[in-house]
């Protein structure tokens, strides 16, 4: 996962200057053009290099993101008034129908947990047309990139404008399970700030990649290499299958959301798996969020019983009435 150090002002500022090059992003705008679309979804859209780049082109872009501070800066670029900026996880950009949904650089690998992973390729189905594509890239765990993310290879120093040196190195502190945890601190030369960063990636096989999209609805049409990392990288071209699924899936995902709100401060009873996004709740949690009535007060009391969380009769009760403003928000559709 990813860490807030990207809706810091400062840091989003420089963020472009640090990583000059994003010729990477050619191959997928020309895909634009290869598959025929008109309207896309940049998910972790960032400060607005991809979805600006195609705005410049008549593209019909929507771009959603969670850190406002990279939002700022993606609005402040030339063609942005063309873009459709949301702030806020992928959910927020429903509804949508577009032809492309887009996942550039590191954004398909920071959904660690295979629920969040789930999650954001419901929405890219929700969102696509029938036949419409999924685009995105993650490394080949197989290459190990990691092995070559130290102080040592990867420190470099920058003059930004209105900034003077601005240096970054990535150092990996964890890998363990499939995911690879690294440092990554940003140090202002000017004033001598260090502002630190944490971030998580999934490392998903190929194979594990190809049966999460066959899961959620898609056709794997296609994986190609990345221009600019031939042979350690995969780009998933999938297709959608057309499915009755998208609207219950769509609905959950909401309830999911609204939850994460409504029940912030509740993670001390256990709401929250541990060191899980907000979004990734318990099972038992879940299955209450699933429900297509509304959920009893003995419920929420037996549920957080067998979470080893036992609530009492006051809070059980609003409990009740919390979980129940949401399913009342998000209903089932009708079958």
């Amino acid at each position: 996962m990813t860490d807030a150090v990207f809706d810091h002002p400062r840091v989003a500022a420089v963020y472009d200057a640090l990583d000059p090059d994003r010729s990477d992003l050619d191959a997928y705008a020309a895909m634009v053009t290869e598959f025929g679309g008109s309207r896309v979804l940049d998910i972790g859209c960032g400060t607005g290099t991809f979805a600006t780049m195609l705005a410049a082109r008549g593209v019909e872009v929507t771009g959603v993101d969670p850190a406002g501070a990279s939002l700022d800066v993606a609005r402040g670029k030339p063609h942005a008034e063309s873009v459709t900026w949301i702030p806020g996880t992928a959910v927020d950009a429903l509804p949508l129908q577009v032809d492309l949904v887009f996942m550039t650089a590191n954004v398909a690998q920071v959904f660690v947990g295979d629920r969040a992973w789930a999650d954001v390729l419901a929405v890219a189905h929700a969102s696509l047309v029938p036949g419409g594509r999924l685009v995105f890239e993650t490394r080949d765990p197989d290459r190990r990139a990691w092995e070559r993310w130290t102080p040592e290879l990867t420190r470099h120093v920058v003059d930004v404008s209105d900034e003077g040196p601005v240096e970054e190195w990535v150092e990996v502190v964890d890998v363990r399970d499939g995911c690879v945890t690294f440092e990554s601190p940003t140090i202002f030369h000017r004033d001598g700030v260090r502002i630190d960063s944490t971030t998580t990636l999934r490392f998903r096989t190929r194979a594990e990649l190809t049966a999460s999209l066959r899961a959620a609805g898609f056709d794997v049409d296609e994986v190609r290499d990345a221009p600019d990392r031939p042979g350690a990288e995969f780009v998933f071209i999938a297709r959608k299958v057309p499915a009755a699924t998208d609207a219950a899936a769509l609905t959950r995902l909401l309830r999911r959301r609204d939850a994460a709100g409504l029940f912030a401060d509740l993670d001390p009873w256990g709401l929250v798996a541990i060191g899980a996004p907000r979004d990734e709740y318990t099972p038992e949690v879940d299955a209450l969020l699933a429900l297509t009535r509304p959920v009893t007060p003995d419920e929420v009391q037996a549920t957080f019983t067998r979470m080893a969380q036992p609530v009492s009769d006051v809070d059980a009760f609003g409990l009740a009435d919390a979980f129940n403003a949401v399913l009342a928000r998000h209903p089932e559709p009708a079958t």
